[in-house]
Parts: C-alpha cells; structure tokens; sequence
C-alpha cells in the first residue's frame, strides 16, 4: 500500500483527532500529567485542522490561509476570553494553536514528497 490522500488524511487528520479525544477522556478521569490534559488535544486539534487544509489544497496551501488558520485559531480563545464563546480563554492555548499549525506547515514539505514519490512509483 502507497501513501495516498487516504492515508495522509487518516495520519494527518483522523489520527489526531482521536488522540486528542483520548486525552480528554482520560483527562477527566485523571491520570494525565495537566500539560498533556490542558493543552496537549488542543494542539492536536490545530495540527489536525491546517493537514485538512493542506490536504484539500494537494498540500499547496496559499499563504493567506494558513494566515486565516491562525487568525481564527487565536480569535477563539479572545472569544472565549471575552465570554462570547463558553470556555476559559487561556493565551497558552492560542500559543499552542500557534505552535502545532506551525508545525504542520512545516511538515507539509515531507508529506507532500511522500504523496509524490508514490504518485511517481504508481502506488496510488
């Protein structure tokens, strides 16, 4: 089996989704360190959103977009600080956002080789 857009989306996107779910189940329940409870799925969840991006995009995302990703994922926690948005605004949390964005983007560069190399070999 090649890396496909299949595989790249349940990698990039589904599998952090539910390790992200995972953490806060389990986080309720204790035995979670409270960095992997308070911030670790939310991180999770902001890689998960710019991998679908860029793999909507066939992983050439314009810039403006991952501007946009970031501006929302911040405007979210300034909403829930206001009291717009039910939740605890917490500027750590955008930090992260910040920070797991950044690394898919940074990322995107492998798994657009990966996807390509197996377009190239006639996996997909």
């Amino acid at each position: 089996m090649g890396f496909n857009r299949l595989t790249d989306f349940s990698l990039n996107v589904v599998l952090p989704l539910l390790f992200g779910c995972a953490i806060y189940f389990f986080g309720r329940n204790g035995g979670l360190a409270p960095v992997l409870k308070n911030h670790a799925a939310d991180g999770l969840w902001a890689y998960a959103f710019i991998s679908a991006l860029l793999i909507i995009w066939h992983r050439s995302l314009p810039l403006y977009w991952l501007l946009i990703a970031c501006f929302v994922a911040v405007l979210f926690e300034c909403l829930q600080y206001k009291g717009f948005v039910e939740g605890v605004g917490d500027w750590t949390d955008a930090a992260v956002y910040l920070v797991f964005i950044l690394l898919g983007y940074l990322l995107n560069n492998t798994f657009k080789r990966l996807y390509l190399t197996a377009k190239q070999n006639k996996l997909i």
